[in-house]
């Protein structure tokens, strides 16, 4: 009964989910879209903004804090929980993915064989520019930056700048800096 319930809930979501498509690209239709589709979060803060063409797969599993800004195109498959702190910003084309697939070589398949599942992090006041990926199991500290085309997969320290393939350590993020 259960598995019946989250599967109408996702088909609502989708259905709502095109219908905020028509909402304009700009702030009040962000935050329009932002208030109708954090309905189907899991926990959601205020002023969540969210950009035409956001993708958002299993939202039952989203955690969203205040002030946080999705950018467009982005796309984020809960397959575990994905947690974004306050005064997030995710830049356009942004990835998150929280399962993986594994490969049975048994089988050689990668496409019928168990999936991981890894919760993200990304804590308060960051930014992850455009084209960012952020794997499972990733955890982003507070006031963290990512360049844009970065990959992220596992810890990154707070307040740092991070950049690149996968993601490395560039600068210390302080003020003034």
């Amino acid at each position: 009964m259960k598995t019946i319930i989250i599967e109408l809930i996702n088909w609502v979501y989708h259905f709502v989910w095109i219908l905020v498509q028509i909402f304009p690209e700009t702030a009040f239709g962000n935050k329009l879209r932002g208030t109708v589709l954090s309905l189907f979060f899991k926990k959601s803060g205020i002023n969540i903004q969210i950009s035409t063409g956001v993708k958002i797969v299993h939202p039952y599993r989203f955690v969203v804090g205040d002030n946080v800004y999705l950018g467009t195109n982005s796309w984020i498959y809960c397959g575990a929980n994905i947690v974004i702190g306050d005064e997030t910003l995710l830049g356009a084309n942004v990835i998150m993915v929280s399962s993986n697939h594994t490969y049975n070589p048994n089988t050689m398949s990668a496409r019928f064989s168990l999936s991981t599942l890894e919760p993200i992090i990304i804590s308060e006041k960051c930014w992850l520019a455009g084209s960012v990926t952020v794997l499972g199991g990733s955890n982003v500290g507070a006031s963290t930056i990512v360049a844009a085309g970065s990959l992220v997969k596992g810890v990154l320290d707070g307040s740092m700048i991070y950049g690149g393939i996968p993601a490395k350590k560039l600068k210390e993020n302080l003020p003034g800096n």
